[in-house]
């Protein structure tokens, strides 16, 4: 029954002591990976550890600096204040600590302000792993100071793990949001028609991250001509498209782009015919199916380019007769490009 409550007392009295890490002058990789590690280490072994602000002037050598740590030291209630020391490698830690034995009758007067004495625990030159070796020699050296403080660890739980750096946080991506286009698309040429060149609009709300409807409208800027031995045919063309666009990808960087959209195709043709023939002015109208391929590139977190490849396919299809030779054919299929420029609203 004595040795159980003498076990008793001793455990009443020992506690856990709070210890105090300056933050570093340096903000150099090693710097930080030696404050982490030290912090790692002390932690595992049941300390309370806090990261404290430098003193005024960042000098701990100072007379007004060590002033300031045991009024820290005091006010604060730590047992020991640790610094890393070096600008771009750590080469030693200072350890302070109050190294007067404590009083055997904690009552009997008023606790004795702390004043703290400095130890230096230096690392040899070309060490491997300095962060790691100092961290474990300024635990070992903190240790056997604080024994005789009456400080007993904490049982360091089963699966402790060192506090990390948080990663930097990602740019907020908006989930809903609607965005314009404007850009050109080439008609690519075919059976003797030059290329048709045609400015576009689009209209965009994205209702999932990935997923957006998509409104688009396009009108022809030139009329290619299509010369034949009886005349010259000019073309004109307007569509308009309602669809969907997926972008798997994230709105920052490259995505790959995947759309489908339907509508309608309104084709003009202007006949100049040579004598004896007669020309005709006439409109083709027909619904147009498309589905295009590409990829977006965003500029800045609202701003974004657009290259994309489009085939296309018109019902009824239209053929240009010219006198009884039939010389092309209109959206069976045609192969469309465009490049546009966007913003998220």
């Amino acid at each position: 029954m004595l040795a159980a409550a003498l076990v008793l007392f001793t455990a009443a009295h020992a506690r856990a002591a709070a210890v105090a890490i300056l933050r570093p002058k340096s903000s150099a990789p090693e710097i930080n990976e030696a404050l982490f590690r030290l912090k790692g280490e002390l932690l595992a072994v049941g300390l309370g550890v806090t990261l404290a602000e430098r003193p005024p002037g960042g000098d701990t050598a100072a007379p007004a600096a060590r002033a300031w740590l045991d009024r820290m030291a005091n006010e604060r209630g730590f047992d020991a204040v640790l610094d890393v020391v070096g600008e771009q490698k750590p080469v030693a830690v200072e350890v302070w600590l109050d190294e007067r034995a404590p009083s055997a009758n904690e009552n009997a007067a008023p606790p004795t302000p702390r004043e703290l004495t400095v130890t230096r625990v230096v690392l040899e030159p070309d060490t491997q792993n300095a962060a790691g070796t100092l961290a474990i020699r300024a635990l070992e050296v903190l240790r056997s100071k604080l024994v005789a403080l009456d400080w007993t660890p904490k049982p360091p739980p089963s699966a402790a793990v060192p506090e990390r750096p948080l990663p930097p946080p990602k740019k907020p991506q908006p989930s809903a949001a609607f965005g314009l286009e404007a850009g050109l698309g080439v008609r690519m040429p075919r059976d003797g028609v030059g290329p048709l060149l045609l400015p576009l609009g689009r209209f965009d709300w994205a209702f999932r991250a990935w997923l957006a409807l998509r409104v688009t409208g396009a009108a022809s800027v030139n009329r290619p001509a299509l010369e034949t031995e009886a005349g010259v045919v000019h073309l004109a063309e307007q569509f308009g498209l309602l669809g969907l666009a997926a972008s798997p990808g994230s709105r920052s960087g490259i995505a790959p782009l995947l759309a489908l959209s339907a509508g309608f195709l309104r084709t003009a043709l202007d006949a100049e015919a040579s004598l004896p023939h007669v020309g005709h002015r006439l409109e083709h109208w027909a619904f147009l199916i498309d589905g295009s391929v590409g990829a977006s590139a965003a500029l800045s977190p609202h701003y974004f380019l657009t290259l994309a490849a489009h085939v296309q396919l018109a019902e009824p299809y239209a053929d240009v007769h010219v006198v009884d030779e039939v010389v092309t054919t209109i959206g069976r299929p045609s192969l469309l490009l465009t490049l546009t420029l966007g913003a998220w609203l």
